[in-house]
């Protein structure tokens, strides 16, 4: 530390001390300020008005425990050595007598000194000028004695004519007490620097702070903590805290040396989770630091870390209104009694044939809805097993189960508090479970897979289903209880089929998507074979094919739509073509697909995952028609 920092004074008594201060400090290297106790007195008086902005104050004798008094800064007082006496007084043991020698301070061992100057030395200490004018009372010039002291009895002793030594102080002495001063200095600027620190640390903390000594009075209390209390840190500082909060309960936590976390106490009528954490030394006790926090912040909290997980994982509404494009009146209404449920926090049943877009409209009632700005979470009851399912919606706690995380897992009611949780195949989740997710629902609170604590909950359910609720219910394969729970709100969405403008808009539009110029005469003889394909994929099925038309388009633009449509679709293993059993076409057909997967393999470098995604098919299925003798059982002479 750069001893330029500190900031000291020298109170010297006399010029000769004076001058050694300054040498010395120039020495060291250190800033100080040289005031002469006697000539500088006005400035003496300013020291004790304005000695707050020195570190330390160095003088010696008398001077420095008036100042001591008088300051509320250290004051270093320079120590006077017997080796510093000896050396004085040697040059005058043959002079006088008898030697008296006053001073402030009592010295040790003076009786050393006369012995080995072989002279009689008298001591004696004064407190006051009093003492001093009775001393030198007691004793006359005519008695051929020395009076030896500092300036003070040695100006007083030459007024009444006594012989006098000025005693002075070594050079040494006045090195070591600026040394100390720097320390001192040193000392304190740590001690406030680790203060500020302390005091930062507390105010910068969103919890109130109260730090008690092992007698449970208030130590230290940070800004939020005197809000708390409605008190000023001056006020409360040395009383017991349980003055101030009866239901502190920090006087246990002394006795018991035993921590106390979580706990609800109420101070001017609201409640806060007190944690008292006992300041231990030694298995000594010396006081409790107890932190403060209003429920209100802890649930704020908890809801912030909620949502920020549930956005990490990419649980937010991805769909609105707008995205369900359709041309057919019934759609509409759909979409107009759908945004009607936004405006209400009811879960909501969704019924329909798969890939008719109830992930949509759930997506899009969240989105219009209040909860908009909260997580969408959405989960197919059918794509996970039984056993994992529970522990997905409800969570775990650490060691619930073999292989379970060892920290624990939050489960999806819990992320989706304050939003929506979509339940997709609803049908599919097992009886045993839905009792369990029934429960959720009635109580509004879930408890995970192996723990033992109740979380409050507030989730919107949108389910979704592509069977009969109503006849699953007969068949006992679903709760009626579950079932009501459910639909408080039902919309069901119509197949594709059961929209035929839908097929045109939508098939124009995804085609377009892939920026096919499309030619409308070929466009137009397709639309007549699309209103009549049976979709039983709906619009997720209408998608998969416009988008495999239109790769196909591309790799074969000599061939109709209508052709590469009817050629990819006989990959579709449906039932319906097994009515074609002459041989001649089931060769034509290998020949053409063969012949296809073959010119797709040829475009995309030999990327068999390539083509399997182009063709919808597994590249299993690539790998069987390749493998397959066509040349025995096709017409060599067949193009695409």
């Amino acid at each position: 530390m750069n001893k330029k920092m500190f900031n000291l004074v020298f109170v010297a008594p006399d010029q000769e001390l004076a001058k050694f201060a300054r040498i010395e400090a120039d020495n060291l290297g250190c800033n100080m300020t040289i005031l002469n106790a006697i000539l500088d007195a006005p400035d003496i008086s300013k020291l004790t008005d304005n000695h707050k902005s020195y570190d330390a104050v160095i003088s010696r004798g008398g001077t420095a425990a008036s100042l001591e008094k008088m300051l509320s800064i250290p004051v270093i007082s320079i120590n006077f050595s017997l080796s510093d006496l000896l050396n004085q007084l040697t040059p005058y043991k043959t002079r006088y007598k008898k030697l008296v020698l006053i001073t402030y301070e009592k010295i040790a061992g003076i009786e050393y000194v006369a012995a080995a100057l072989d002279l009689s030395i008298e001591f004696h200490s004064f407190q006051n000028q009093a003492d001093i004018d009775r001393l030198l009372a007691s004793y006359t010039p005519e008695q051929h004695l020395c009076i030896i002291g500092g300036v003070l009895v040695f100006q007083q002793a030459q007024q009444r004519n006594f012989n006098t030594i000025l005693l002075k102080t070594a050079s040494e002495s006045v090195r070591e007490a600026i040394s100390r001063a720097i320390s001192v200095s040193k000392f304190k600027h740590d001690v406030q620097r680790k203060a500020s620190r302390l005091n930062t640390i507390l105010s910068s903390v969103a919890e109130g702070v109260i730090v008690t000594d092992k007698f449970n009075r208030i130590e230290l209390i940070n800004p939020i903590a005197e809000k708390i209390i409605k008190n000023t840190h001056l006020n409360v500082i040395g009383k017991e805290i349980s003055q101030l909060i009866p239901s502190s309960q920090t006087g246990l936590v002394i006795q018991s040396k035993k921590a106390h976390s979580g706990e609800l106490i109420e101070i001017g009528g609201k409640t806060y989770v007190a944690n008292r954490m006992p300041i231990l030394v030694n298995q000594e006790c010396l006081g409790v630091i107890c932190t403060l926090t209003e429920e209100n912040k802890i649930k704020h909290a908890e809801y912030k870390l909620r949502k920020r997980e549930a956005t990490k994982r990419g649980f937010i509404a991805k769909y609105c209104f707008d995205n369900i494009l359709t041309r057919n009146d019934n759609m509409e209404k759909c979409k107009l009694l759908a945004t009607m449920y936004s405006a209400t926090d009811a879960n909501v049943l969704l019924y329909g044939a798969s890939g008719v877009g109830k992930e949509l409209f759930a997506n899009s009632i969240h989105f219009a809805s209040s909860r908009r700005d909260n997580p969408f979470i959405a989960i197919n009851c059918a794509a996970i097993p039984e056993n994992l399912l529970e522990s997905e919606l409800f969570g775990y706690e650490k060691g619930a189960f073999t292989g379970a995380n060892k920290e624990g897992k939050t489960g999806l009611f819990e992320l989706a508090h304050t939003g929506t949780l979509f339940l997709d195949e609803i049908a599919e989740m097992p009886l045993a479970l839905q009792a369990r997710l029934l429960r959720a629902l009635q109580e509004k609170e879930i408890m995970r897979v192996g723990g033992s604590e109740v979380i409050p909950i507030d989730v919107r359910v949108i389910s979704a289903s592509n069977k009969n609720l109503t006849q699953e219910v007969v068949k006992e394969r679903f709760r009626q209880d579950l079932y009501y729970r459910l639909n408080h709100l039902f919309l069901r969405i119509p197949t594709l089929s059961e929209r035929p403008e839908d097929i045109a808009y939508l098939s124009e539009l995804f085609l377009a998507e892939h920026k096919i110029d499309i030619d409308r005469l070929q466009y137009e003889a397709l639309l007549s074979y699309l209103q009549s394909y049976s979709w039983q994929g709906n619009v997720r099925e209408l998608k998969f094919m416009m988008q495999r038309l239109a790769l196909m388009i591309g790799l074969f633009p000599q061939q109709s739509y209508l052709s590469l449509f009817k050629s990819f679709c006989l990959f579709e293993e449906s039932e319906s073509r097994e009515q074609h059993s002459n041989q001649d076409f089931k060769s034509r057909t290998l020949a053409f697909q063969v012949a296809l997967i073959k010119q797709c393999l040829a475009e995309n470098n030999q990327d068999y995952q390539r083509v399997s995604q182009i063709l919808n098919i597994s590249k299993m299925t690539v790998y069987r028609y390749l493998k397959q003798d066509v040349n025995t059982v096709i017409n060599p002479d067949v193009n695409l």
